[in-house]
């Protein structure tokens, strides 16, 4: 009585020869790996089916373990695609902008080569293992900026930026120097100067480069150290500006300090703003501001603060829009300002002093 089925055919079979393909098991030795059974022939028997309903996910239970691919939700396949198209746009205008810059060079992995310092730039600052570099020459001519190094040998993370910038003698709010470095590298920045800030005092081309410099602990913004007063200069002659204030009315003139009043730009000052000339003739820095400004005899928000480097000037701006949070509703009705000028020295709080309340007719 046949107890197997045939592995080929599936016929009934006895295990040692079938009647209907001939199929025959290989030798008792080679069959069970030189583990002999006497008269015991090479049975084959069928896969045990899966039972009903059992759970594809237990694989504690599962007679036939194997790694299953197991596919993402769709919601997590959602999000990944939204973040790949919102970080798209930023990596390819950081790669342009190195491009532009010409600072896309060897790299290692995925971050750009240190840069270096320039071999005959000018040292702007040497101290304590910090080390600032402009790639300028005194007589190089001016463009737009100037690129500066800087070689940061300290165990901190530091910065430095640029403070109280003029040129020609002219104070230059909107011009900026900055530059960082992590602890043990090498970072590059810029010196720009503001073209609107020259063309306001006159100034056709660039011929001295005047600040000192702030150098802070970027992350506890703690100063490190500051230097001098430091000097670049162009090739361009040094030309006298002409003056701004020749049919201005001045508001003040003694202790080193004039004010003058120079206009009003704008249409009408509306939606425009009050000019003033400042110079400072002293050793100090000095910084100005106004205290009770009135606007037809009532309180108005008006702002000045204008810093002034030693025996440099400044062309200032007092702002007037909007009219109607000065009390008025036309430019025609601005009859007077009135306001009272502070000034104080930007490193001793003892030097500070007050003019009479001043007063101008837009």
């Amino acid at each position: 009585m046949a107890k197997y089925k045939c592995p080929c055919c599936g016929s009934p079979y006895d295990g040692k020869r079938c009647r209907e393909c001939c199929y025959e098991p290989f030798t008792e030795e080679i069959a069970h790996g030189g583990h002999y059974h006497e008269g015991e022939p090479l049975v084959v028997k069928e896969r045990p089916s899966r039972p009903a309903g059992y759970p594809a996910a237990d694989r504690r239970r599962d007679p036939y373990p194997g790694r299953r691919k197991e596919n993402l939700p769709k919601w997590l396949w959602v999000v990944l695609a939204v973040c790949i198209v919102l970080a798209l746009p930023n990596v390819l205008f950081g790669v342009l902008a190195s491009v532009l810059r010409g600072e896309l060079s060897e790299v290692s992995g995925s971050y750009a080569a240190e840069p270096s310092m320039p071999s005959d730039g000018t040292v702007l600052y040497n101290e304590n293992g910090i080390l600032l570099m402009a790639d300028w020459r005194d007589g190089d001519p001016f463009d737009d900026s100037i690129l500066v190094y800087l070689h940061n040998g300290t165990r901190q993370d530091i910065a430095v930026s640029g403070e109280l910038m003029s040129v020609n003698g002219y104070m230059s709010p909107g011009s900026f120097l900055y530059c960082e470095a992590e602890a043990g590298q090498t970072g590059d920045g810029v010196l720009w100067l503001d073209g609107d800030d020259l063309k306001d005092a006159g100034i056709e081309t660039a011929a001295k480069i005047t600040f000192l410099l702030d150098i802070f602990d970027t992350n506890h913004y703690d100063t490190v150290a500051t230097s001098g007063f430091i000097t670049l200069r162009t090739g361009a002659p040094e030309e006298p500006a002409a003056s701004p204030y020749a049919d201005g009315t001045i508001l003040y003139a003694q202790d080193g300090v004039t004010f003058v009043y120079t206009g009003c730009v704008g249409e009408d000052c509306q939606d425009g703003a009050l000019q003033f000339y400042a110079e400072n003739t002293t050793d100090r820095c000095l910084q100005l501001s106004i205290d009770q400004p009135t606007v037809n005899g009532e309180d108005a928000e008006l702002f000045l603060w204008q810093e002034l480097a030693p025996r440099t000037r400044a062309i200032i701006y007092v702002e007037l829009y909007p009219l109607e949070e000065l009390g008025v509703d036309a430019p025609e009705e601005i009859r007077s300002v009135e306001f009272i000028l502070d000034i104080s020295d930007r490193d001793d709080w003892d030097y500070w002093f007050q003019s009479e309340p001043l007063q101008v007719a837009p």
